[in-house]
């Protein structure tokens, strides 16, 4: 089940939905004969979490924090739930309170995630910075450091991090993506296409790598190449304004050249 472990907590994640209810029910009978019992109201609010029941859930650790604020596991759990509910402002700081009281891989993992979606890149390295300082093998923040890079507009330093990500997670798609971006952004589109057409090889229904062979084609002047890239990106998503955009304009480009020859 996605996202059934606790974050922070030593609780073992449920099996199935009938298991979350079955422990919540626990949770709420321990609760009834002793209503401040802070574990109890923290472990209550994530498997309300799992349940989908976030504003109860955040009721709930909002309160086992004022019991104990000590306490990083609710800090973790309230980022989660936070983050759930599109509140990433309090959820990084509540993500923020839990690593100041017991720091931890994951959950500086999760912190740059949070950032991420709210655009703060320069913040996400310095998480997966952490992340590293920590676990350096881990293949997936070495690989979210490359993308916070390419958006901070840092390709070669980007490509280097996706390298080291490619070293310790090979078989990982992402890892290869990101280094295939790097190339692409650096105007290195010979040695990037190969790397989003091995990717499409496994996964022939990613948008992203679909959108990167276009842009490689294009700039190696395979017109045709890059708009049925387009269209395929715009097959998958149709809403997708990078790909429509960049569909356009080579169409114009390619009508004018018609008219001048």
């Amino acid at each position: 089940m996605a996202g059934a472990q606790p974050p922070g907590g030593s609780t073992p994640p449920p099996a199935s939905e009938a298991d979350i209810e079955e422990r919540l029910r626990r949770c709420e009978e321990t609760l009834s004969k002793n209503p401040a019992d802070p574990v109890a109201l923290s472990a209550r609010a994530w498997f309300l979490h799992l349940l989908g029941r976030d504003t109860e859930a955040l009721r709930s650790v909002d309160r086992a924090l004022i019991l104990n604020p000590d306490d990083a596991a609710s800090w973790y759990r309230e980022g989660e739930i936070l983050d759930a509910m599109g509140r990433y402002e309090e959820s990084a700081q509540a993500r923020v309170n839990g690593l100041s009281l017991s720091p931890n891989h994951e959950e500086w993992y999760k912190l740059g995630l949070t950032l991420e979606r709210m655009g703060r890149h320069r913040e996400v390295v310095k998480a997966m910075d952490h992340v590293l300082s920590l676990n350096p093998s881990s293949g997936k923040a070495w690989a979210k450091r490359a993308t916070a890079l390419n958006q901070l507009g840092k390709y070669s330093e980007a490509l280097m991090s996706s390298r080291q990500a490619l070293n310790f997670s090979p078989r990982q798609p992402y890892p290869l993506y990101t280094m295939g971006v790097s190339l692409a952004l650096l105007q290195r589109c010979q040695e990037a296409l190969p790397v989003f057409d091995r990717i499409l090889t496994t996964i022939p229904e990613d948008p992203g790598s679909w959108f990167w062979k276009g842009f490689c084609c294009e700039h190696l002047g395979r017109s045709q190449d890059a708009l049925q890239a387009y269209d395929q990106v715009l097959s998958l998503e149709p809403e997708n304004e990078n790909a429509r955009r960049s569909r356009s304009a080579l169409q114009k480009k390619l009508g004018e050249a018609g008219k001048q020859g």
